[in-house]
């Protein structure tokens, strides 16, 4: 191999090495990534660090206080089945069928040890996410964060 061509094969190493960690650096930060990739999923994500999200007392007491609300979430399902249940039983029915909507919530999985908490609301259309976004009406579920799954 000519050193020319070492050379290029050197400088091209280090911009892709460059580039992964500028990348990493700005996906940490930005979230643009998990963005794009909930936007064609059809999802939506808060990217709040554990200490950022409220305790899970706090999550528990505004969601029960709220219940009203949530049995409206899943009033968008009609007559399909739906799930309300506390600390993120994973939406399956005992024959291991999928919901239609669940709404689960208790704490945020990379955040147990520290006992902080957020909701999850799944469902499996995105007129679904607009009726269910329409009735909680912001960012928040009564200053819980919240994300939506298109499961």
């Amino acid at each position: 191999m000519s050193s020319q061509l070492k050379t290029i094969v050197v400088m091209l190493t280090i911009l892709l090495i460059a580039g992964a960690i500028l990348l990493f650096v700005s996906e940490s930060k930005t979230h643009s990534i998990s963005k794009l990739f909930d936007e064609l999923a059809d999802n939506k994500n808060h990217y709040l660090s554990c200490d950022q999200l409220p305790t899970v007392e706090q999550v528990d007491q505004t969601v029960l206080a709220h219940k009203d609300i949530v049995e409206r979430i899943v009033g968008v399902a009609n007559d399909e089945e739906v799930q309300i249940t506390p600390y993120w039983d994973r939406s399956m029915a005992a024959d291991g069928k999928m919901w239609h909507i669940a709404v689960s919530w208790g704490p945020a999985p990379e955040c147990q040890e520290k006992g902080r908490g957020d909701m999850l609301i799944q469902y499996k259309s995105h007129d679904d996410r607009i009726k269910i976004e329409h009735i909680i009406g912001g960012e928040t579920f009564f200053d819980i964060p919240y994300r939506l799954q298109n499961i």
